[in-house]
């Protein structure tokens, strides 16, 4: 045989090679290798329905990429462990919502050095879902425990089993009569004492939810949850335990005898409203206490339908949540009505009603009801808070405005002993004054008007322009050219800014217009988060010692303008004649 031919060891290899790949490859857990910075370099098959994307666009890229921002950091400090030679189990949820445990292992090459990470992981999306929903809603175990396909047992702190459901005869192979006293890791891993890292102990220590993965013997795989029950001195008294036989996700045989026991004592004890109707008729099949006091009714009371109970206005809208129901449209339906209570009044409640089978697999309605006459009273009180809150509002913005009218009356008096003392500069002071109050005023209506809230700059300036030329100049024809535009600013640029265009009217008034006419034209442009305003007289212009910076005889506020613009808005003024007096105010926009 020449050299270049394989030998007979190396044929052996490969087809065990390949024989291997394909196990891994039908394996329903994802089975993949990253290199030292985290890039998959190997994934099987179920990596694709895992990630939620094809493999070829999967090979090559980080790791990272899929898991969610909340456990990046987690993942890691993971691998940083893994390549420093530990086996690290973590649960993490990937950026597709995907709840999976992962075991990192490192990978060692020929020379027994470390080249990468191996991980294992299964989606548990639907255990923590389920897990969760167990914890917090001891009140609805019926419902859980009739639909889960895991192992429940109750144990003592000893780790005695109490009691156990039928599910986990299939996983343990043994009777739950015969698991009942003994302790679990005898039943489930055939040992004589309790096991390393026992997550029982965990939950007793720690009074939280604990979990991890077992690997038996046997070559089968545990996913195991272990809940703290407390007493009411919150001493922790017993463990409820969870586990799924994850390997063969093998389906859970209904619940023993024992179980309903227990769980129809919850139904009839529970603190909650529950009702057992007969589908399509309504008749009431059974009820609780709660049900009882809330109406005074029960299922002993000859042809009573449970819609005879609710109110005329939303009987309607039932029957057809109802029907939709019954045609397997929806699973179940939620809804908020009046039904007549013991003393006969309306009340509010929110009805949840379920199609469920019975133990004779005959479909029935299994309805949970919240009483909402607390809420529905809390939810009228802050109505008629708020309405309250709205009308003082109003009164205080009128009585602002009405104190701000006071002040100019007061003005327009002074104004009047002025005009008779011939006082012109006083005047001119006062028409100043007036018009900053008038564009206060037209500030404070638009914002009152809007709740407070940011207020378009092309109304702005229309509204402080027409409300200066009317008040202070009456006697003045100006045509208005305003860009349209949706620009907004908030409360405190508006108020500046009314000043600013008090400014600018006055000086187009005092020396932009011929024989009582005039025209303005204003323009917006937006951009870099810096707003420019440009506004333009059609008048002579400005002369060469207001261009030059020199305002001491301008006779108008552009040193107020410029002090504004650069101590309140953060921006700059410039001056020059295009057409008459042009004016350019830029600032840094504040968005609202």
């Amino acid at each position: 045989m020449g050299s270049d031919q394989p030998s007979e060891h190396l044929i052996k290899l490969k087809s065990e090679y390949n024989e291997l790949k394909s196990l891994v490859d039908e394996l329903r857990d994802m089975v993949f290798k990253l290199d030292p910075r985290g890039n998959i370099t190997f994934i099987n098959q179920a990596a694709e329905s895992l990630l939620s994307s094809f493999r070829e666009d999967i090979l090559g890229t980080s790791f990272l990429n899929y898991v969610s921002d909340k456990h990046q950091s987690n993942v890691k400090d993971s691998l940083e462990k893994v390549l420093q030679g530990e086996n690290i189990n973590i649960d993490i949820k990937l950026k597709n919502h995907n709840q999976v445990f992962i075991v990192f292992k490192p990978y060692y090459d020929s020379d027994q050095k470390i080249s990468g990470v191996i991980g294992i992981s299964q989606n548990i999306t639907k255990q923590k879902e389920f897990e969760t929903a167990l914890y917090k809603s001891e009140r609805d175990k019926e419902i859980i425990l009739n639909n889960i396909q895991e192992l429940v047992r109750y144990l003592d702190k000893n780790k005695k089993i109490l009691w156990a459901n039928k599910a986990s005869e299939k996983i343990s192979g043994i009777s739950v009569i015969d698991q009942l006293g003994e302790y679990c890791y005898s039943i489930d891993f055939q040992r004589d004492r309790p096991c390393e890292q026992c997550i029982f102990d965990k939950a007793i220590k720690s009074g939280l939810p604990e979990y991890s993965y077992y690997y038996r013997e046997d070559g089968k795989i545990l996913s195991c949850s272990a809940y703290p029950v407390k007493d009411a001195q919150k001493n922790i008294t017993n463990i409820v335990q969870t586990a799924l036989d994850v390997t063969s996700e093998m389906k859970i045989q209904q619940v023993n005898e024992f179980l309903k026991q227990k769980i129809d004592k919850i139904f009839t004890y529970s603190q909650l409203v529950f009702v057992k109707l007969n589908l399509p008729d309504l008749s009431i099949v059974e009820t609780n206490q709660k049900f009882r006091e809330l109406t005074g009714k029960n299922h002993l009371d000859e042809q009573l339908q449970f819609d005879q109970i609710i109110d005329d206005e939303h009987r309607d809208l039932f029957h057809q949540n109802l029907k939709d129901l019954i045609n397997n449209q929806n699973e179940s339906f939620t809804q908020q009505l009046k039904i007549a209570d013991k003393h006969q009044t309306s009340r509010w409640v929110e009805l949840t009603l379920t199609k469920v089978k019975d133990d004779r697999n005959k479909e029935i309605g299994f309805g949970i009801i919240h009483d909402l006459k607390q809420q529905k009273q809390n939810e009228q009180t802050l109505k008629e808070y708020t309405q309250t809150q709205e009308i003082l509002i109003r009164e205080v913005n009128h009585r602002i405005k009405n104190n701000i009218m006071s002040v100019l009356s007061m003005i327009g008096y002074e104004e009047k002993k002025l005009i008779a003392d011939e006082s012109a500069s006083y005047l001119e002071s006062l028409d100043n004054l007036k018009g900053r109050i008038y564009g206060l005023i037209s500030v404070h209506s638009l914002l009152t008007e809007t709740g407070w809230q940011p207020i378009n700059i092309q109304e702005l300036f229309e509204k402080v322009i027409k409300a200066v030329l009317k008040h202070v100049f009456p006697q003045v024809e100006m045509s208005l050219n305003i860009d349209k535009t949706d620009i907004k600013v908030n409360a405190k640029q508006a108020n500046q800014l009314s000043i600013i265009i008090n400014e600018l009217i006055t000086n187009t008034v005092k020396h932009g217009i011929y024989e009582q006419k005039g025209e303005i034209t204003v323009n917006f442009i937006h951009e870099d988060n810096y707003l420019t305003i440009i506004y333009r007289d059609h008048g002579p212009g400005f002369p060469d010692k207001i261009l030059a910076g020199d305002y001491s005889h301008a006779g108008v506020g552009f040193d107020l303008i410029k002090g504004m613009m650069e101590k309140y808005l953060n921006g700059e003024m410039n001056l020059n004649n295009h057409h008459g007096a042009r004016v350019t105010l830029k600032f840094l926009h504040n968005p609202p």
